[in-house]
């Protein structure tokens, strides 16, 4: 997964809401007057840990979040848009269930002006750790808050997979600049335990997987809101499941069959979700513990 995030650049620089994205560090922040700017936006935040995988054995950190007029729906995973280009649907609602999906159309950022550049931060923090996803912009246009290595953005904004503790608690911070007065939410942010996948054996890269079985998935029971499983081929079309977390689930071969033959990615996340409303209205944050298995879809 690592080798991914690297393969793929993510836009920044320029300013938002009259901060330096090189002066991104929210501790630095201060409080803004007033409430003003859109009262009817909603944001995304996600906050993923990607456990080593077969191409890495490294740990990497996703932090990304954004806020837009209307909010940013259909999505649980903003980073996955921001940093991978990849526009994941969200889950099915119902638990243990399966969906197929379409190959997905390019996320639709839509307006520039849609985007709501607040302070120059979020932060979530558990004592002595801290993660911050920092603003910046996307094609000099679209303002997001990532934690991103650059040489615009402040030291402290680059992500550090350290910074995610496993069933931990985390206060979370929003520095509103001109667009509301900072927010504090203490211990409302909850990450869930690692996930660790026993079957199919994901340490294997190319790992053949035969469309014409059922597919077990078995993996640690937790106690995660859900376990999102997908597959999907090089063209990216796709088989998601929204699995209770209890240790196993079964995607039919039925819709395996929707998938084509040859390369393609088995993802098995848990997840914990929460809302949280600013000024301006609900974020939703997202933390996950998320492995990458590198398949060969094939027909026996």
């Amino acid at each position: 997964m690592v080798a991914a995030l690297l393969l793929v650049p993510a836009g920044c620089g320029g300013t938002g809401g009259g901060t330096q994205t090189d002066t991104g560090t929210a501790g630095t922040a201060t409080a803004a007057s007033g409430t003003g700017g859109n009262q009817n936006a909603g944001g995304l935040l996600t906050f993923t840990y990607y456990e080593p995988d077969a191409l890495d054995p490294n740990p990497a950190l996703g932090l990304a979040g954004g806020l837009r007029t209307g909010g940013v729906n259909g999505l649980v995973d903003f980073f996955a848009v921001y940093a991978l280009q990849l526009t994941f649907p969200s889950p099915p609602a119902d638990p243990d269930t399966v969906e197929e999906n379409e190959i997905p159309v390019p996320f639709d950022w839509g307006a520039p002006a849609d985007w709501v550049a607040a302070g120059n931060a979020m932060k979530l923090e558990a004592g002595d750790l801290s993660a911050l996803a920092c603003l910046l912009r996307v094609d000099d246009d679209y303002p997001v808050y990532a934690a991103e290595k650059s040489d615009l953005l402040d030291p402290a904004c680059a992500p550090d997979p350290a910074a995610f503790a496993p069933q931990t608690t985390y206060d979370l911070l929003v520095y509103g600049g001109d667009a509301f007065d900072d927010v504090r939410f203490d211990g409302v942010v909850v990450t869930p335990e690692h996930i660790e996948v026993a079957a199919p054996d994901l340490s294997v890269f190319d790992l053949p997987l035969d469309k014409t079985q059922d597919l077990s998935v078995t993996w640690t029971a937790g106690a995660g809101d859900r376990v999102v499983i997908r597959v999907w081929d090089q063209y990216g079309r796709m088989v998601t499941a929204h699995a209770t977390d209890d240790g196993s689930f079964a995607i039919p071969a039925q819709n395996l069959a929707a998938l084509a033959d040859g390369p393609g990615y088995l993802t098995v996340a848990r997840e914990m979700a929460a809302t949280v409303t600013l000024p301006i209205g609900p974020l939703d944050v997202v933390t996950r513990t998320e492995i990458w298995g590198y398949v060969d879809l094939f027909e026996r």
